[in-house]
């Protein structure tokens, strides 16, 4: 039996208020943590060539050239055999070389990285445990240390002739045209030993400067940079560095360069060859 009720008999009723739910103020992104590539380096980020260098050692002059994979000027042979030349490989550390052939990019993971901090992206991730492959050079700060300690060691024993080093950066708006046109800048940059990483988007690489005689010997020499066997022959004051930046000797065997297509730049900073 159906029972009728007075109204005035009824409770007041409560309604919900989503007023305030609807009017908050949706909840903040995440912010991207930053990460500064510049400092990955310690200063100077030029360092000339030693006054006493000498030619290269026998060991270099065994290593077999490597592979040249694109021509951007006629008589490349030629050019490399040509005396009192100083050219430039451009190691990418941080973004892509806009070019007119495809260069390999390059990125640095930082050490205290999560899959959401970089983009969901699982293969940086993976990437960061194994090789290099040809479209992506992926570093960790303690990778790129080493490297740079590497190199600075090995300019100092003449192995690879009259080399210099710079770490340098350019604005991610800039290209490296074919040949005609200006190019990237290959001096030491900046000229007061300051690693710029501060500004709007960069793209940062490692400059090794070097006799042209020795470019694809010499391309071969670093492109076979391995973790393990690297800080072996890592001197003492090196690898005083390294653990002063909190790394120690590397557990995992990586080969960052390999496969890598970088360009070589001749004394205007334009391209001489892909390799």
């Amino acid at each position: 039996m159906q029972e009728d009720y007075d109204l005035e008999d009824v409770d007041n009723f409560q309604p919900t208020d989503f007023r305030a739910a609807l009017l908050a103020p949706p909840p903040k992104p995440k912010k991207k943590r930053k990460f500064d590539v510049g400092s990955c380096i310690p200063e100077p980020t030029y360092i000339p060539w030693p006054d006493d260098v000498g030619k290269p050692r026998q060991r270099l002059a065994e290593i077999k050239p490597h592979r040249i994979r694109h021509e951007f000027v006629p008589n490349v042979n030629h050019l490399l055999s040509t005396g009192h030349k100083r050219y430039s490989w451009i190691i990418p550390v941080n973004g892509t070389l806009p070019c007119s052939v495809p260069l390999t990019s390059a990125i640095v993971v930082p050490p205290d990285a999560t899959l959401e901090e970089i983009g969901g992206d699982t293969s940086i991730v993976a990437a960061s445990q194994a090789h290099g492959t040809k479209d992506r050079i992926t570093w960790t700060p303690a990778d790129l240390l080493l490297f740079w300690l590497w190199l600075r060691d090995t300019r100092k024993e003449s192995i690879t002739g009259s080399i210099s080093l710079s770490f340098t950066s350019m604005p991610a708006e800039s290209a490296i045209p074919d040949p005609g046109s200006p190019s990237i800048s290959t001096a030491p940059f900046p000229r007061t030993g300051k690693s710029s990483s501060s500004s709007k988007e960069k793209i940062h690489y490692i400059a090794l400067y070097h006799d042209a005689a020795q470019s694809l010997v010499l391309r071969s020499y670093f492109g076979s940079f391995n973790t393990l066997k690297m800080w072996k022959v890592l001197k003492q004051d090196s690898k005083d560095v390294m653990e002063s930046k909190g790394f120690g000797q590397p557990v995992v065997e990586r080969s960052v360069l390999k496969n890598a297509r970088l360009l070589l730049a001749d004394e205007s900073g334009r391209g001489v060859l892909i390799s």
